[in-house]
């Protein structure tokens, strides 16, 4: 069963600190190095839960924001490590599947957005990103093994944020965003939404976010449901949610972890996936 990759996007689900409302002001930037896992033995089906071959996937990528003027953003993530692989299959002690593994760069997303109205409580911005196919695909038994699907897209978001509250010893805020995703090659283009709450506590070193993702295709695309090779397929929905705790241990310098877990989909893992990763953040 061919599933897709929900963790690795780049747009369903970035960090509070690397901006959501908010654009990065002139000069400043955000760069985080981080790694993610996931292994997976099950996956959403139309008709429900169903098993599958153990795969696990594990990336290093590194994401970045850099402030061109106090409203131009621009954004890139570049997982420049990306492992697929698939466990050998043994029925009554017969080994009736090989495991295999792939290594490669990973499909790249780089883009601008801008922030079109700001203030001391209130954020809108919108953005643009090109994703773009650096990532193998087809390789392995059945061409199952990918790090990307071999397409060219573009996202179009926008996001709105809002301080809710502010003090000396804690600060809460929120973020809701809408998106779409226009698909090449056949693949549907997709609908994307959610919204993100995050407190910081601890004078602000402290930040514990959580959101919730949605990605529903427009099932307008040539290719059949659930078509597609490796991980990478066609019609793909599903509604995640992360939680995700950043610590400072200095001004500019913290750490982040987090995991991701599918409450319900088509076509997509059933299993949590985890990440972990560092950052650098100069305000």
């Amino acid at each position: 069963m061919k599933s897709i990759l929900i963790a690795l996007s780049f747009l369903i689900s970035a960090s509070v600190f690397a901006g959501g409302g908010w654009p990065k002001k002139k000069k400043t930037y955000y760069f985080k190095l981080s790694g993610w896992y996931l292994n997976a033995d099950e996956h959403f089906t139309p008709n429900g839960k169903g098993p599958n071959t153990t795969t696990q996937l594990f990336s290093t990528s590194l994401y970045g924001e850099y402030g061109i003027t106090d409203r131009l953003t621009a954004v890139a993530n570049i997982p420049f490590f990306y492992r697929n692989t698939f466990n050998k299959t043994i029925v009554n002690g017969e080994e009736t599947s090989p495991g295999e593994d792939l290594n490669s760069f990973g499909d790249t997303q780089i883009g601008l957005k801008y922030g079109i109205f700001q203030n001391d409580t209130f954020s809108a911005t919108f953005g643009i990103t090109l994703d773009l196919p650096f990532g193998e695909n087809g390789k392995g038994v059945g061409g199952r093994l990918a790090t990307g699907d071999e397409e060219f897209n573009h996202i179009y978001r926008f996001d709105v944020g809002a301080s809710i509250y502010n003090s000396d010893k804690v600060s809460v805020y929120g973020n809701l965003y809408t998106g779409l995703n226009v698909r090449t090659e056949g693949f549907s283009d997709e609908s994307r939404s959610g919204i993100e709450i995050g407190a910081g506590f601890l004078d602000k070193k402290l930040w514990i976010v959580g959101k919730l993702d949605t990605i529903q295709p427009l099932f307008n695309g040539d290719r059949e449901p659930g078509q597609g090779q490796g991980i990478f397929v066609n019609n793909v929905e599903v509604t995640s949610l992360t939680p995700e705790v950043n610590f400072y241990i200095s001004k500019k310098i913290g750490f982040s972890a987090g995991m991701t877990i599918p409450l319900s989909g088509t076509f997509v893992y059933t299993n949590p996936s985890y990440t972990a990763g560092i950052f650098l953040d100069v305000q």
